[in-house]
């Protein structure tokens, strides 16, 4: 079972709502813990019942989750999800589910991944700040919470000094300053007088900084030489002298940032026991093509980056959290110490279930709730499953979509093709001698000679629409004859040898090149029909009785 299964079966629809660290504060609800929010048949969801899935649900959900649910209309909702899940659990006993081997094979992994997770959650939670770190943390860095003097900047930006000289000297002739600027400035803010706002003297420009702190009130300044060779006059009208801030202010954003970094540190710590204690191996260096901004290749998806516990996990596996990264900016992402970023959170999950799984008996007497936890989880997602695998959507469907969406699927006219690209022309040259005498071998020597990262994939540029490549380029792939070998086409990269595959003109696209995302796009949208009616229809088979107005 890959660890991607794993993290599928650990999980449902209504019960996705967790992160890894806790947001501690949570709205309170009132009454008395027999009260009766919702009946079904015979069963109740009392106060108790509420409070208690409210609350584990408030310490770990996310911040947007907390401050919905908080509010009366948010506790409504989460009774109603309650309910939402009562029903599809008493559903899923009706049709005894949990004697199955598909709930038996759910519920080993599932149980092991809660586990995981509970353990890691209760090392983060025994994690507190008080009082007193704060304050020592604010005594000792209160430069952090000092607002600096600030000078409410008025500026004219002239393109020489002559220019400033003049703009100066019609300023203290009588002129207004507001004058001056639209009629001399060329600076973007001539329309509002120069008014830059309030500025820190360390946040512009040094000579301009050291000028407005050594210029009196309304002072004109000399004129100060700016970086792109213009020249400038400033003056402020106001300066707002520095204040530190009160430690009542800045206690709660004090220890907000305090108990994350200590959450960091005793999640790191938990992590490199479990490192210590497992048959645990990392290798960097097979990790390293994660880097570039091209997609992996299957020889590549092969290559194993942990090994833990005695199974091996290949590039393969973290593809699909690599995927959420954008290709373009990749390479930024990942360069650094954020390869290792990215690593880690993939390997922790790796260990925590590694450690669950070699200490599970331990683990449940430590967490003695995760066994019903876990069982309702996975009876609810069996009955979800298999509810969902009744949804399908049918070619007549897809038609209908297709036909009553046309403007959806109007592109423009778009290419594909291979290239080679190289540094010397001749080069170029002996390349497309070559390939029109053996056009089999472009993919080969695309990998072998080509400069761009395409070059690893054989050249394989994709499809792409016009005027998305540089021009010269662009205009070879609009007339070149298909197939045919073409070059050298020079443009600012070097020298292109070019294969154009296929011209597609503007127009609607067929509806046999649209039709599976057509249906990718329709099925979660029937999905949520269906789910709805169905709980609905079973809110009636079991005769619910909903009181929200107790909360």
């Amino acid at each position: 079972m890959t660890l991607i299964n794993q993290r599928k079966c650990a999980f449902i629809v209504f019960l996705a709502f967790f992160m890894l660290l806790p947001f501690s504060s949570f709205a309170k609800v009132s009454g008395s813990p027999g009260d009766v929010l919702a009946e079904l048949g015979s069963s109740k969801i009392t106060r108790a019942d509420f409070d208690r899935e409210y609350k584990n649900f408030m310490k770990m959900a996310n911040p947007q989750a907390v401050e919905h649910f908080s509010s009366p209309e948010g506790q409504k909702a989460f009774l109603g999800q309650l309910i939402e899940l009562a029903v599809l659990m008493q559903k899923g006993e009706d049709l005894k589910l949990s004697a199955t081997e598909e709930y038996a094979k759910l519920y080993e992994e599932a149980i092991i991944d809660q586990l995981a997770g509970e353990k890691l959650q209760d090392v983060i939670n025994d994690v507190k700040v008080e009082e007193s770190e704060a304050k020592k943390f604010y005594e000792e860095n209160k430069a952090f919470f000092t607002e600096p003097e600030s000078y409410h900047l008025y500026q004219i930006t002239a393109n020489s000094i002559e220019n400033a000289e003049k703009a100066k000297k019609r300023i203290e002739g009588g002129e207004s300053f507001l004058k001056v600027s639209k009629e001399e400035s060329i600076d973007d803010s001539k329309d509002n007088g120069g008014d830059k706002g309030f500025v820190v003297a360390e946040d512009v420009l040094s000579e301009i900084g050291e000028q407005l702190q050594k210029l009196k009130k309304d002072e004109l300044s000399r004129p100060i030489k700016l970086d792109d060779n213009n020249f400038a006059i400033v003056k402020y009208t106001e300066n707002k002298p520095s204040v530190l801030k009160e430690f009542g202010v800045v206690a709660i954003q004090i220890k907000r940032d305090l108990l994350r970094k200590k959450q960091e540190v005793a999640f790191e710590s938990i992590i490199e026991k479990m490192k210590n204690e497992l048959a645990f191996e990392l290798f960097l260096k097979e990790a390293e093509v994660l880097r570039r901004g091209t997609p992996l290749t299957e020889e590549e998806k092969k290559l194993v980056i942990v090994k833990c516990e005695g199974k091996e996990y290949a590039l393969a596996e973290i593809e699909e959290e690599l995927q959420q990264i954008p290709v373009f900016i990749r390479p930024q992402i990942l360069a650094g110490e954020g390869l290792a970023t990215f690593l880690k959170q993939f390997y922790s999950r790796i260990l925590a279930f590694a450690y669950a799984k070699k200490h599970t008996a331990k683990l449940m007497e430590e967490f003695p709730k995760a066994k019903s936890d876990v069982e309702r989880k996975v009876l609810v997602k069996l009955v979800y499953d298999k509810k969902m695998a009744e949804v399908a959507i049918t070619d007549a469907d897809v038609e209908k979509f297709y036909n009553e969406n046309q403007d959806m699927f109007k592109q423009g006219a778009s290419m594909k093709a291979h290239h080679i690209l190289v540094a010397d022309e001749a080069k170029a040259k002996e390349l497309v001698e070559t390939l029109s005498k053996e056009p089999a071998k472009f993919e080969e020597f695309a990998k072998s000679d080509s400069s761009c990262p395409s070059g690893q994939h054989g050249g394989d540029l994709g499809t792409f629409g016009e005027g998305q490549m540089v021009a010269e380029f662009d205009a070879v792939c609009k007339t070149a004859e298909i197939g045919k070998i073409v070059g050298p086409v020079k443009t600012q990269f070097g020298y292109h040898v070019i294969r154009v595959d296929e011209r597609t003109p503007a127009g609607v696209l067929a509806l046999n090149k649209v039709k599976d995302s057509i249906r990718e796009q329709l099925l979660p949208e029937r999905q949520r029909e269906v789910f709805q009616t169905y709980v609905t229809g079973l809110q009636e088979e079991y005769k619910v009785k909903s009181y929200p107005e107790n909360l």
